[in-house]
């Protein structure tokens, strides 16, 4: 209670403190520069105005910024005065002044109309310009021929990167909202916009820095993440529009169609896709759901595949799917957003995907045993699938400044059978039948009042998971395994906190309870003493109580959480440290500390052995075990959108330690049906390891001449322990990558995109069972598109995949594809040959801890394809 008492009295000092400093600082903030642009004859306020600092001395411009509707604006000037002002806009009078020291008041200037007689007028309007923390990028600048997607564009903002399952980050960061004229119809599943909206509809991007999505929190908890905006051009506003695209083409019949219909309105959103294809394309990430930012308030605990069993001959190809499966594919997408009042909105999104998969592949995996003794598995596969997955999504939000108010529910299912033919040193069928079913519920009240603010919060999830993987010999029948699983998981994280604000300094409690409940059903038949079954459960009860401060003026924030916890039954403190400071409008510099603690997952929890494929069979330690993660890190970002350059960089050291070892043993199978198998687990030994890993990304673009560059470099260090066949041993993988980029045109007829991804691995073994390896693989890349005449154009993507396979041996795959396009009335005509060279195989290595795999893949044919794509 004495603690508690002096808390309080410290905190309240605090405020105080602060409060006398709000009321006695009256100067403005120093180089911030604030006005009104009037017309000298009416005096209402001129928008659009163009304010210019400028350095007296170098004549450098050193602040920039437009006026908002009111004529209003606000500059931040990066050095000290003197600073020339240049105002001007189009029709009046430019308006110069010299200012020897801040002006301490807001500034209010008249421009003096002016008639100007023109015989020719081309006006262009800029790139880039920014309004405090939203920078606007003109679709226009950043448009190329040959673009099919606004995704295209995307990549080419200075801080932008998209991955390659479709998430977008800014300086390193998951963006926390995607917008389509202000509105988040899509919440997570904005790729199913980024892949398929035109990019001739979408007249501006918008970027907002520091984003908080949630306006009853914008005064109360600052965001480091950002959202994307997506401003449409007037002719796809408020009306249905129709979009799509058509192709056929050999050999056998390939088909790729898609067809968008969409209405972008104030009062109501729509976005309606249907998609298919047998050409090998991917498209169910079209509808994945992506991690957002912390502040999206709308996030799911659970959202990808869980195979507790699975048949082998799934893997992906570096060289991607589109080369190396074969497919029938189609999605159907319904998504929909009603503005019911002036507060609240209503989504709902539907979709349901259909795959048909094949592949073919060859594996071999040489397996170190120690003492000089090595093993081969090998096989030759077969693999085809089917899978069907509906899904929907409703969400019902009220997003104020009075209040937050949020129910999404979200339901879904997988329901999967794969199918293998096993061919080497087994000849075997293999069969997984896998079922997912989920509900997702999440309830958010926020509630601001003045100074202080509650918010109440439960995000719920379960799921059952019944699956089933049966393995036979066609040949001597009695070699015939059969594995049930059942996993079912209710998930639970529940949260009350109250929040109070003093000025620059934000005091936060907050009380939960987090529930983790699992139950396990096995039934086997893997050995000769017949079928064993097996039950478990594991139940976890997090409760916690977590205070917290922030300290947030001037560009410096300083974020400091120290949650207590008990977690079944042990007392556990995470504490979690963020400092951040902004030097200036462009640079900025943040660092951090993290502690958190882990539980294992009921599968490695059951002792009991399961087979997971035929291949491997898993068993757990027979008991709980924690593991406690350390996280350093520092991050520095320069982003000049002005100047069309972006600088990020960040360093982090991780230092784990768990209650478990991991183990590998290859097994004989004299007691098992199944021959050779590998055999993985963890036993009871304290184990520790520690990563430090860096990246680097520079992007500049030139105004003046059509150039871009790019570079992304990463390294990482990581070191962890196994057990393999009895013996401890201590690894290292040194990873390094570096991605540079080049994109130019070339007397406006061609545009060229070069880039040349280079990634070296390299494992050793520091103790233990003595291996080494290294394996580097180089894949540059260009897309040239040249403009044959005004509406006519043709693309060429060309590849080259450099694998090593043993020390300084590579193998050469190159690859080139060929488009052309013939603009029409409201669409194009196309015609493409995929494959040029026809390559069927595709090889490559990779190594594992103390293994080293090397797989051979099946590639299509060359293909030829022609069709229509149009919009009305």
């Amino acid at each position: 209670m004495i603690t508690v008492s002096a808390m309080i009295l410290l905190f309240g000092n605090v405020v105080a403190q602060e409060t006398v400093k709000t009321t006695m600082v009256t100067t403005p903030t120093p180089f911030i520069i604030k006005g009104i642009v009037l017309n000298m004859e009416d005096g209402k306020g001129i928008s659009n105005a163009r304010v210019t600092i400028k350095d007296t001395l170098t004549a450098k411009v050193i602040g920039y910024t437009f006026t908002n509707e009111t004529g209003g604006f606000s500059v931040t000037a990066r050095s000290a005065p003197p600073w020339a002002l240049d105002i001007s806009s189009l029709g009046f009078k430019p308006f110069k002044q010299t200012l020897n020291s801040h002006p301490g008041k807001d500034l209010t200037i008249y421009l003096e109309s002016s008639q100007i007689v023109l015989n020719e007028v081309k006006v262009v309007a800029p790139k880039v310009s920014v309004k405090g923390d939203t920078l606007n990028y003109l679709t226009g600048g950043f448009l190329k021929e040959g673009d099919v997607s606004i995704e295209d564009v995307l990549k080419r903002l200075p801080g932008v990167e998209v991955a390659d399952g479709g998430q977008i980050l800014y300086n390193n960061k998951p963006i926390n909202a995607f917008y389509i004229d202000g509105k988040n119809m899509l919440d997570g599943r904005y790729s199913i916009a980024t892949k398929n909206l035109p990019p001739d509809i979408v007249s501006m991007v918008q970027i907002f820095e520091n984003h908080q999505p949630v306006k009853a929190l914008k005064d109360f908890v600052p965001s480091e993440n950002s959202a994307i905006n997506l401003k449409l051009d007037p002719k796809a506003k408020a009306r249905w529009v129709a979009a799509g695209d058509i192709a056929a083409g050999v050999p056998d019949y390939l088909w790729d169609g898609r067809l968008l219909l969409f209405r972008f309105s104030p009062d109501m959103q729509s976005m309606n896709t249907l998609r298919s294809n047998n050409r090998g394309k991917e498209i169910a990430a079209d509808l994945k759901i992506h991690t957002l930012g912390a502040a999206a308030q709308t996030q799911l605990l659970k959202s990808e595949d869980v195979n507790l069993v699975n048949v082998t001959g799934v893997s992906i190809p570096a060289v991607g799917d589109e080369r190396a499966l074969f497919n029938k594919s189609g999605y159907v997408s319904a998504n929909t957003l009603f503005n019911t009042s002036e507060s609240t909105e209503v989504s709902l999104k539907i979709g349901y995907i259909y795959e048909e998969k094949e592949r073919e592949q060859q594996e071999w995996t040489e397996y170190i045993l120690g003492d000089g003794v090595k093993r081969l598995m090998g096989e030759s596969s077969s693999f085809s699938g089917i899978i069907n997955r509906p899904d929907l999504d409703l969400t019902v939000k009220a997003n104020t400044s009075k209040y937050f108010l949020q129910n999404r529910v979200n339901l879904k299912g997988r329901f999967e059978n794969n199918h293998t033919a096993i061919f080497g040193t087994r000849e075997l069928q293999s069969k997984a039948t896998l079922r997912q079913y989920e509900a997702s519920e999440i309830i958010t009240w926020i509630k601001p009042m003045n100074r202080s603010l509650i918010k109440l919060s439960s995000n719920t999830y379960l799921s059952q998971m019944p699956q089933t993987l049966v393995v036979w010999d066609d040949v001597v029948p009695q070699k015939s395994v059969f594995q049930d699983v059942s996993l079912f998981q209710l998930l639970s994280v529940n949260n009350l906190s109250y929040t109070r604000r003093a000025g620059s300094i934000t005091a936060e409690l907050s009380a939960g309870a987090n529930i983790r409940y699992q139950e396990l059903e096995t039934a086997s038949e893997i050995s000769r003493d017949g079928v064993t079954t097996g039950v478990g459960s594991l139940s976890l009860t997090d409760l916690y109580i977590s205070p917290a401060i922030a300290y947030d003026k001037d560009g410096k924030r300083v974020n400091l959480t120290f949650p207590l916890k008990i977690q079944n039954g042990a007392l556990r403190l995470a504490p979690d440290i963020n400092l951040r400071y902004r030097i200036s409008s462009f640079w900025e510099g943040s660092g951090g500390y993290r502690s958190s603690n882990r539980f294992s997952e009921i599968t490695s929890v059951e002792p009991v052995r399961r087979m997971v494929s035929y291949r491997t069979f898993e068993e757990g330690a027979g008991s709980l075990a924690e593991s406690r993660d350390n996280i350093v890190f520092l991050r520095g970002v320069y982003n000049n959108p002005l100047k069309l350059i972006n600088l990020s960089g960040t360093v982090s050291y991780h230092k784990f330690k768990n209650q478990t070892l991991p183990y590998v043993d290859y097994m004989e199978g004299e007691s098992f049906n199944m021959e050779d198998f590998i055999l993985r687990g963890d036993i009871f030994e304290k184990n520790s390891g520690k990563s430090l890993s860096s990246t680097l990304s520079l992007s500049k673009s030139f105004f003046d001449t059509p150039l871009l560059i790019g570079v992304k470099t990463s390294f990482s260090f990581t070191e962890s322990n196994l057990v393999q066949q009895g013996v401890f041993t201590k690894m290292r993988l040194n990873r390094y990558s570096i991605v540079p980029t080049v994109e130019f045109s070339l007397f406006s007829t061609a545009d060229v995109e070069l880039t040349a991804p280079f990634l070296l691995q390299q494992r050793e073994s520091l103790s233990g069972i003595a291996s080494w390896s290294s394996l580097a693989s180089f894949s540059p890349t260009a897309k040239i598109n040249i403009k044959l005449t005004e509406q006519t154009s043709l693309a060429i993507n060309s590849a080259l995949y450099f694998n090593e396979m043993t020390k300084g041996v590579f193998y050469l795959y190159p690859f080139t594809d060929i488009k052309c396009r013939v603009k029409i009335k409201k669409g194009e005509i196309f015609a493409e040959l995929t494959n040029l060279f026809n390559n069927r195989e595709f090889r490559y290595k990779f190594a594992g801890e103390l293994s080293v795999t090397e797989r051979f893949y099946k590639l299509r044919s060359t293909a030829f394809m022609a069709g229509i794509s149009f919009s009305f």
